[in-house]
């Protein structure tokens, strides 16, 4: 388990960029409330379908779907 410094974003890297993503549907003005469970999926799937340099140029959902197990 790793907790980053208060007001340190060097310190959480992908986090911060997630955060990001987030922000692009949801900005910081807009309550929770607002927000419908159908939204909250839909930027879900847009961020777990997104490529991403870390996992070598693939989605987050192919790789998780690649190393999980089922049943």
């Amino acid at each position: 388990m790793y907790f980053a410094h208060p007001y340190s974003p060097e310190e959480r890297g992908s986090n911060e960029v997630l955060n990001r993503y987030v922000r692009r549907f949801i900005p910081k003005e807009r309550k929770i409330e607002t927000i419908s469970q159908k939204e909250l999926d839909q930027i879900n799937h847009w961020i777990n379908a997104r490529p991403m340099k870390t996992l070598n140029w693939q989605s987050p959902r192919k790789v998780f779907q690649k190393h999980a197990v089922f049943g």
